[in-house]
């Protein structure tokens, strides 16, 4: 009875997964705030934009409509320490506004992975706009929002947050990475924003803290140049580099990400080891997990290797001719386009 009921838990897991469609395909009709972010928070609240633009026309609606009281806002934000948390699901850009009011008013992001705390808000309001702050953000990482009491007026006045997301890939995307004669690498910084939108692209060398980019501490060592609204950077050699991209409209910042490119990764692709799959689990046959859409995942368990399709969202299901016993190992792989992934290895559950 227990298999029975793992095995159908297994495919109710591969059922729900095959219905996701990626984001390239029909994001604007499948993706939505919570696929970005999870919240202490009603994440309902924090709208998917594209950009500053979209999200400060959001708020002027609403402003207009119903003088951005509820369910625009969210409520919370208190003199005592924590008041809102969430974790990223993808690298991107928060937005926020302060609700509006005329004294000065301050915000601490913390980055409770990193264990950083970065002041990133600290402006004069007036009663008819507040300002927009855009904060990367790093996917898998906690965040805590709270009021910095240095840089409020009234410390018992408990703010409000008007809240939003843009995902990295909506801003920019590396299209091309080449070693030229002289031994240096270009890369080319691709704007899919839209037309008429400029990127602008500083690089330094190594991986660096995103709070240290945030709070402008880090000196860059390269600049890209302009071309039709992509950014074409030069760097010297190859290895990998921390670049800070804004998307810019007439010269204002319309977005604001930082991204770690690791060179190699392009000239010598290679694909990524597998994660623990969703489910190995004892007194069954069946293996899911998710790894590269449409590569071919093989498992290597007992002596017998077996093999499966991942789909298009990378979904992937594996039966074995035996059902597995609880601590035994798993060896897993996967092949796509004539690169192999190093195996990952993982052990029979319970759960």
């Amino acid at each position: 009875m227990r298999r029975l009921a793992s095995i159908v838990l297994t495919l109710a897991i591969v059922v729900g997964c095959v219905a996701y469609t990626p984001a390239s395909k029909t994001a604007a009709k499948t993706k939505t705030i919570s696929d970005y972010m999870s919240a202490s928070f009603d994440v309902y609240k924090a709208y998917l934009v594209k950009s500053q633009l979209e999200f400060d026309d959001i708020y002027k609606e609403n402003e207009l409509v119903a003088a951005v009281e509820e369910p625009y806002y969210v409520e919370g934000v208190g003199a005592n320490g924590v008041t809102n948390t969430f974790t990223a699901k993808a690298d991107g850009c928060l937005l926020f506004k302060v609700e509006k009011g005329d004294f000065l008013r301050g915000l601490e992001i913390v980055d409770v992975t990193q264990k950083k705390t970065t002041t990133v808000f600290a402006y004069k309001y007036t009663k008819y706009y507040a300002n927009t702050a855009q904060i990367p953000i790093i996917a898998g990482h906690e965040y805590e929002i709270r009021k910095s009491i240095g840089y409020t007026y009234n410390a018992t006045v408990t703010l409000k947050l008007f809240f939003g997301f843009i995902a990295q890939n909506s801003t920019f995307s590396i299209d091309n990475v080449t070693k030229k004669d002289n031994k240096t690498i270009e890369v080319t910084v691709g704007n899919v924003y839209a037309s008429g939108t400029d990127l602008t692209v500083f690089a330094v060398t190594g991986e660096k803290n995103t709070n240290d980019v945030i709070a402008e501490t880090v000196t860059y060592q390269y600049t890209a140049t302009e071309d039709k609204g992509d950014a074409v950077l030069v760097l010297p050699d190859d290895g990998v580099f921390t670049l800070k991209i804004n998307t810019l409209l007439n010269g204002t910042p319309i977005a604001y990400q930082v991204f770690v490119l690791d060179t190699t990764k392009y000239l010598k692709p290679t694909l990524d080891v597998l994660e623990t799959p969703y489910s190995a689990l004892a007194g069954t046959n069946v293996i899911v997990g998710v790894g590269e859409p449409s590569a071919t995942v093989y498992a290597s368990y007992n002596g017998h290797e077996y093999k499966g399709k991942a789909n298009r969202s990378g979904i992937y299901k594996i039966v074995l001719d035996e059902d597995m016993v609880e601590g035994k190992k798993i060896k897993l792989w996967q092949k796509k386009n004539g690169l192999t992934s190093k195996k990952a290895s993982t052990r029979v559950t319970t759960e």
